[in-house]
């Protein structure tokens, strides 16, 4: 008689290459990497599940292990009806598209992996201690020296987009100072490219790998950006100190306001990735409201520690800017929308166009196709919920009637 046994996982999974997540939530996991470059994070008797499954271990044995380990009555039901629902949940993950992240969209790769790995490999030694301090104190002096410069004559007309093009190379040395964080941990950075957040045109930087490492790497990481970019801008400061050439000058501008927005952690930003690896918390939303949650059934009373009260008071922040933000887009949008109407007559009445005007209906239908793009996906998540939830109600009816 041929013994019972498990079905084989998903082929894409690198069991053999899993190793223990470093964080506070669910500690004694594991983070297992798939042939995409994606990672689950699974428990340690998940991990034992999905290895035995690949190895063909019959269930007799495996529940026997189990049963010794846990030191509670299992039955072989138990066990395979566990490694079901392990099984739906990975392959619900799997099923999402690789890189797929509320609030991004438009995601268009600029620099591959390879030229990112290249770079990044040859970048790295500047997060040794003495490289970094360099780095730092020269960045610094940069800045200073460049801040207190006077300007030197008027404006030029083209100083504004020279400057934002300048600023745009800061961009990318942030996105490399992530990937050259990665790399000196260990950890294999993807590709770099372009994405709409929320509403911002952004950069990205694919350091997904960096699950694999410790609380300390993942949040030199997280800095990484910030960091090179600061000496992206002290060099910039550094030249308008040396030539006056105001273009420069815009370009530290902007790459100042860039970097403090980053460390901003209310959005998916730098800031938030640092702080919730910081308290090692993999989602701070999640983690937030099950904080909150748990200090207002205590009211105050105690039991929570350190962390509980951080995540609380963040939850409730964000909730709040978040509001805010969303009062901000939806009255925004209402005005450039009501405005589109009168702006493409205006274009189409054959009077001369301004700078301006082109700019602000650019900005309309910008607007226009955002919340269409929104739209669809809120559409696309609600069909999703409503399925999941029909799928659930069979079941449960499913269950009733078998009993």
């Amino acid at each position: 008689m041929t013994a019972q046994r498990l079905s084989p996982p998903d082929a894409t999974l690198d069991l053999d290459g899993a190793v223990p997540y470093d964080g506070r939530d669910a500690p004694g996991s594991y983070v297992v990497s798939t042939a995409d470059g994606r990672h689950l994070r699974v428990s340690a008797t998940g991990l034992y599940l999905l290895c035995a499954a690949r190895d063909g271990t019959s269930l007799g044995q495996i529940t026997s292990r189990l049963a010794a380990a846990d030191g509670q009555a299992l039955s072989a039901a138990d066990v395979e009806d566990a490694y079901l629902r392990l099984r739906q949940q990975i392959d619900r993950t799997l099923a999402v598209k690789a890189g797929t992240r509320v609030g991004m969209w438009g995601k268009i790769p600029l620099i591959p992996e390879r030229a990112v790995g290249w770079g990044a490999r040859r970048l790295s030694g500047a997060f040794a201690p003495v490289p970094a301090l360099v780095l730092i104190a020269l960045a610094m002096s940069g800045l200073a020296v460049g801040l207190v410069t006077p300007a030197r004559g008027a404006l030029p007309g083209m100083a504004l987009a020279y400057g934002y093009l300048l600023f745009v190379v800061t961009l990318i040395a942030h996105e490399f100072g992530h990937a050259a964080a990665a790399a000196r941990s260990g950890a294999t950075p993807r590709r770099i490219g372009f994405v709409i957040y929320l509403v911002w045109p952004a950069f990205y930087s694919d350091v997904s790998d960096s699950w694999r490492l410790s609380r300390r790497a993942r949040v030199v990481v997280d800095l990484g950006g910030v960091y090179f970019q600061l000496v992206a801008t002290g060099a910039a400061a550094a030249g308008y100190a040396a030539t006056g050439w105001r273009p420069l000058w815009i370009a530290v501008l902007f790459s100042l306001a860039g970097c403090l927005a980053n460390l901003n952690p209310f959005f998916r930003f730098d800031g938030y990735w640092l702080l919730g690896d910081a308290l090692g918390v993999e989602s701070m939303h999640a983690q937030g409201r099950l904080a909150l949650a748990g200090l207002l059934r205590r009211r105050g009373g105690g039991g929570g520690g350190v962390t509980d009260y951080v995540l609380a008071v963040y939850i409730a922040l964000a909730w709040s800017i978040w509001t805010v933000f969303a009062a901000w887009i939806v009255t925004g949008a209402y005005r450039r929308l009501l405005s589109l109407p009168a702006q493409l007559h205006g274009l189409m009445s054959g009077h001369e166009a301004t700078t301006g005007d082109l700019r602000n209906t650019a900005l309309s239908v910008a607007v226009l196709l955002m919340i269409a793009v929104l739209a669809v996906r809120a559409g696309r998540i609600a069909v999703a919920a409503i399925a999941r939830a029909v799928t659930r109600c069979r079941r449960v009816v499913s269950e009733v009637r078998q009993s």
